[in-house]
Order: C-alpha cells, then structure tokens, then sequence
C-alpha cells in the first residue's frame, strides 16, 4: 500500500495450522452489520501443514483481507507484532480487535 488508509475497524486474526477454524472466523467477521469499512489482517505463524498459503491465496482477491505470512514460529507474542507492524504500517484504524482463530461473534451487531 502506498498511503496508510483511515478504517474504523481492523481484526487481527492469528492463525496456525487449523484452516477450516480460520476460515470459520473470517465468516463470523464478514457477517457482523456495519463494518463495511473495517480490514481483516490474518497472521499465519509459519504453519508446516502449508495453511497459510492457502489462506493467502483464497483471498488474494478480496482487497479487505489480507495474509501476513511468517517464515518462522516466532510465538505468540511476536506473532501478535508482526500482525500489529503490519496495520501501523498500512492503515489508520480506529478500533483493533485482536483474536484468536477460533473467536466466533453469534450477535451479528
């Protein structure tokens, strides 16, 4: 991105390994009632079962989501670094939502 873009909203999803509970997760974000502007950021912390680039690839496309991938397990904390560096770097939110892949929101507002 070449200039931060102001968001009210940015998920950050961490993922490993689990595709399917990841994928799970970004549905129940995509489907809350007006966050039509937020941006969904998912980490991958260097999954061995080739995860991440998985998830990077089904939503290339889609210009609200985006995969971080990491070369190395770095751990938690690091893993939550790189996903926060890369939302400082590209978007200026007002709200951050840091969550585990296997968060669901059953209340849509």
């Amino acid at each position: 991105m070449d200039q931060k873009r102001y968001v009210s909203l940015c998920f950050l999803i961490l993922h490993y390994m689990d595709i399917e509970l990841t994928y799970k997760t970004v549905e129940s974000v995509l489907s809350l009632e007006n966050l039509n502007d937020s941006q969904i950021i998912i980490v991958d912390n260097a999954s061995p079962n080739g995860s991440g680039r998985e998830l990077k690839k089904k939503f290339d496309q889609i210009k609200q989501i985006h995969v971080v991938l990491s070369s190395e397990n770095i751990g938690f904390s690091s893993w939550n670094n790189l996903g926060f560096s890369y939302i400082r770097d590209n978007f200026l939110p007002e709200f951050l939502v840091v969550i585990n892949n296997d968060i669901l929101f059953p209340q849509k507002d």
